[in-house]
């Protein structure tokens, strides 16, 4: 089947460019960077100078709840930009290279050369995502407390579908414009105004996609999934897909122009 064929072919390109090594690596650093860095900060702080002698440094007890959100706030500030900057030359660097004209000259179909990308792109992210807060959830076991596998599973399927909201983001800029670094920056500005948007008008759209890691928190905190999570996640679904069969007809327009 000529999809598998090409899924195939971006799995092989993420090994060859050593994007399945270097993602999950960033995952794992960004996740654990807190929590580890929290717990160990008096023994920072001490070796480093940054207190009077004598002084005794004491910083709150923080329950395993509160430091996952730690590690998901890292992955909302440096996560995005990660996604952004390991995908903006999905297309458009093809295109620059010249690399995607040899390929169109075969009978490839559209739908097919833009899902295989995506696809393969979200199995990257989804399993960096998992394999870095397997790592969180390890050494917050250690330094705190033990984690609920369940809520962890939760968490990691629900902050899964934000991971692929920005990469159709991503893919949507790809199809049809032809800088990579055009693309990230167009990435990152549909950001920061769903964030201005949610700064303004949270209170008011609870349901935007960039809300997940809130509605993560009371998630985190109660063990249950409620309304406002479903509909977020349904929401931003539904946005991933209508950002995919924008970029297929993008793509097909840009090619023909």
């Amino acid at each position: 089947m000529q999809w598998i064929a090409l899924f195939k072919k971006e799995l092989s390109e993420n090994w060859h460019n050593k994007k399945l090594v270097w993602v999950p690596l960033v995952f794992i650093l960004l996740t654990i960077m807190d929590p580890i860095t929290y717990y160990y900060l008096p023994e920072i702080l001490e070796h480093t100078g940054g207190v009077p002698e004598g002084t005794i440094f004491e910083i709150p007890e923080m329950r395993a709840e509160d430091v996952v959100m730690l590690s998901l706030e890292q992955l909302g500030m440096f996560g995005t930009l990660l996604v952004g900057f390991m995908t903006m030359g999905t297309i458009a660097g093809e295109r620059k290279s010249g690399t995607m004209e040899m390929m169109l000259a075969k009978p490839i179909r559209t739908n097919h050369f833009i899902t295989s990308k995506w696809a393969a792109n979200a199995l990257l992210l989804i399993g960096a995502l998992t394999i870095g807060l397997a790592f969180s959830m390890y050494y917050i076991s250690i330094l705190f407390t033990t984690l609920n596998i369940s809520t962890m599973i939760g968490v990691i399927g629900f902050y899964s579908i934000w991971l692929l909201f920005v990469l159709s983001i991503s893919i949507f800029y790809n199809s049809f414009i032809r800088s990579p670094g055009a693309v990230l920056g167009c990435t990152i500005f549909t950001i920061m105004v769903l964030s201005t948007i949610k700064t303004v008008y949270g209170h008011k759209l609870t349901m935007l996609p960039n809300q997940m890691a809130n509605h993560l928190g009371t998630f985190i905190e109660d063990k249950q999934v409620h309304t406002e999570l479903i509909g977020t996640s349904a929401i931003t679904l539904c946005a991933v897909i209508m950002l995919v069969i924008a970029s297929i007809i993008l793509f097909k327009r840009s090619e023909m122009v």
